[in-house]
């Protein structure tokens, strides 16, 4: 079920490749928001992102006749699944994820990200007894060194460039979120198609990210948002690379490679992140950054590849 979806002019596009370029289409749009993040928050940014890309999935579903049947095998359990997958991974993890990156840069919010795989197969080692193969020891040693070698480096006080550990926090959370998500979204695409999916996640978390942006003092940035001004070129811009075309490439990359594969090649992310946040807001990375970043990524892979 969860292979469906409407059809993309990708035929002779390797699924590796399409998931390389998913990765490096979220990195640039996380980027592309960091303007309006800092302006009108993290919440208001994230419930454009899920408003937009939503009324995008909508309408293409519709047209390409995708959304008949969109309920059927829904029961109470699969709703209630897909409900708290889009509350902690599309309003708590990606309002993380935006609040890390106007704190410390997109390619460290998404360097905690390779802990992902991680907190996954330590998960499930400790409930489901789940063993784990010498590389993906390997893999997560190589992960935490990587990370390690950033944070560690960048932790001390200083300027905008040298966060303190207080801007680390939510690149964390982030990753905690994210991961709950994913996994309590599994319940429901066996019955669901990933487009209908998509689209409800994104949808169903409005109401979460307004509970999130509507405490007081903070309800008008969710409607000023919605209004035309400096950063809503940015904002769309980011919303259908990042979310609409982001997603459609990376389920594309999973009908058409292995999983293990598609996963190491969207964890490839905060790579991208430091060609994205060079040519949009001219900072350079450091090769202790660069160097970390690298050696996380290859240990991520080596996690989800075996």
């Amino acid at each position: 079920m969860t292979e469906n979806f409407p059809a993309v002019p990708l035929d002779a596009m390797p699924g590796s490749l399409s998931c390389l370029l998913s990765a490096a289409c979220w990195a640039f749009a996380v980027t592309l928001f960091r303007p309006a993040i800092r302006d009108r928050g993290s919440a208001a940014v994230n419930f454009f992102k899920c408003l937009v890309a939503g009324l995008v999935f909508l309408a293409i579903l519709w047209t390409s006749g995708s959304l008949e049947g969109l309920s059927e095998g829904m029961t109470t359990w699969y709703w209630s699944s897909l409900a708290a997958a889009s509350l902690l991974g599309m309003s708590l993890g990606d309002t993380f994820v935006f609040l890390a990156a106007s704190r410390i840069g997109a390619q460290r919010t998404f360097l905690i990200g390779t802990l992902g795989p991680i907190q996954s197969a330590l998960l499930g080692l400790a409930f489901f007894g789940e063993n784990l193969e010498s590389l993906q020891v390997l893999g997560i040693l190589l992960t935490l060194g990587g990370v390690a070698l950033v944070v560690l480096a960048e932790a001390p006080r200083g300027g905008p460039d040298r966060p303190g550990w207080t801007g680390w926090l939510p690149a964390f959370l982030a990753m905690f979120f994210q991961s709950l998500g994913l996994i309590l979204n599994k319940p429901s695409l066996e019955v669901m198609d990933a487009g209908p999916n998509a689209m409800l996640r994104l949808f169903l978390a409005l109401p979460f990210i307004l509970l999130l942006g509507g405490r007081p003092g903070k309800a008008g940035n969710i409607a000023g948002i919605l209004r035309p001004g400096k950063h809503t070129v940015r904002l769309v811009l980011g919303s259908l690379i990042g979310t609409v075309l982001g997603f459609w490439l990376y389920i594309y990359g999973v009908k058409h490679t292995k999983a293990g594969i598609a996963a190491s090649m969207a964890g490839t992310t905060p790579i991208f992140a430091i060609p994205a946040a060079w040519v949009l807001e001219g900072r350079k990375p450091t090769a202790r950054s660069l160097a970390g970043t690298l050696l996380a990524v290859a240990g991520a892979s080596l996690v989800s590849l075996y």
